[in-house]
């Protein structure tokens, strides 16, 4: 199959200027195909495609209206793709759906058009719905798909365990826009990052950051933990530790890591910035030292499919820290990038910190090494040229 003859057209309810991980892989790649040439439509929520951030982009957009989304997706996705077969009548069309539910409606259609489906697989559907009516629509989706991208080998995996043929399962690891997240060196930039790490203690500090929705499963009650196993044997080094809690989440959750702060006594080594907007990102990042996301699996079935902020932090040359569980180890080069931890043991992260806050050489080596591992594998020229490949590979 050559996928030049053929329309992008990509599909995914959240897309910027809202910025979680599924938003920016859809913009990602819409820009990356467009950039090369290729005819592309991101079909996204009314309310994000308005933005003018998508003015002069190298593709067209199509609303999909919100309103009512939850309780009428079905058919607002069978309106959709009837508006996308009188665009398109008698084109060859490459529809990726960026969920599955984003596909329950569309791989009945896609064959009889001649349309190929492409459907992204992120872990945490497969985990959450492991049997019911919704497991079935989940399954016929993927079924139907002529490739289904996990976004890490445990996704992947996950698949094909559930009885998706193996041949039609691939793995496509989330990229990175390294043309937005990059280590900042000079300019008003410079000056931007120099302020927030005075705002937050000064150069002595080692800034930990973790940049994520405040939630049990991104572990940063894990971190804080952490800190606490620190001050007893190395109160020097946990003296110039400061953790930066970047992002929203539930106010109970928010209260309960508050609460275990002040519990454990290492409340004022913890920050609790709240929302970042998608343009003050790279800031944070740049004047961070350590990142680390210790994410675990919750109830069976909350898990991490891959964690694009590894890559962005590594893009931005910082060393990373995540937690051993679901699709993180592609995005860490453990010992090389960063480390991964048992998430369930504050202690073993407690020593990876240790390591890291005591030597600045090692920071600077891993946040080397994550730079580049970023821009030779994870960027998203990288990542399309992947996509391209596989789907070449077609049939």
């Amino acid at each position: 199959m050559n996928p030049r003859d053929h329309v992008h057209v990509i599909l995914s309810e959240n897309v910027p200027p809202t910025w979680g991980g599924v938003a920016r892989v859809a913009f990602s790649l819409a820009q990356a195909l467009g950039e090369d040439g290729f005819e592309v439509l991101l079909c996204g929520f009314d309310r994000y495609v308005a933005d003018p951030l998508y003015r002069g982009a190298p593709f067209a957009v199509q609303p999909i209206p919100s309103r009512g989304w939850k309780r009428g997706k079905d058919w607002t996705m069978a309106a959709l793709l009837v508006r996308l077969w009188r665009r398109y009548r008698g084109r060859q069309v490459i529809l990726y759906a960026l969920t599955w539910k984003l596909a329950r409606i569309a791989h009945l259609v896609t064959r009889r058009l001649g349309w190929r489906l492409v459907v992204f697989v992120h872990g945490l559907e497969v985990t959450r719905w492991g049997s019911g009516p919704k497991h079935g629509a989940m399954l016929a989706a993927f079924r139907a798909a002529d490739l289904c991208l996990g976004v890490s080998r445990f996704s992947a995996d996950l698949l094909i365990d559930a009885g998706v043929p193996r041949e039609r399962v691939q793995v496509l690891n989330n990229g990175v826009d390294i043309a937005h997240f990059y280590p900042v060196t000079s300019g008003e930039e410079l000056a931007r990052v120099r302020d927030l790490r005075r705002r937050l203690g000064g150069e002595d500090q080692v800034l930990i950051l973790t940049l994520a929705r405040v939630i049990e499963r991104k572990g940063q009650d894990m971190v804080i933990r952490a800190l606490a196993e620190l001050t007893a044997p190395r109160p020097e080094i946990a003296r110039r530790a400061r953790y930066v809690i970047a992002g929203r989440g539930p106010e109970g959750e928010l209260l309960r890591l508050k609460r275990l702060a002040e519990e454990l006594g290492v409340a004022e080594a913890v920050v609790f910035w709240g929302f970042v907007a998608p343009e003050e990102m790279r800031v944070l990042y740049n004047a961070c030292d350590i990142y680390v996301m210790a994410s675990r699996v919750v109830a069976g079935e909350d898990v991490e499919g891959f964690g694009i902020t590894f890559l962005e932090a590594a893009a931005c040359a910082k060393p990373v820290i995540g937690g051993r569980s679901g699709g993180v180890p592609d995005a860490i080069a453990d010992g090389e990038t960063g480390f991964l931890v048992d998430p369930e043991d504050p202690r073993s992260l407690a020593e990876r910190l240790e390591r890291l806050i005591a030597d600045p050489a090692l920071r600077r080596h891993m946040g080397e090494a994550g730079l580049a591992r970023a821009r030779a594998r994870f960027g998203i020229q990288a990542v399309k040229d992947r996509l391209l490949g596989l789907l070449e590979a077609l049939p």
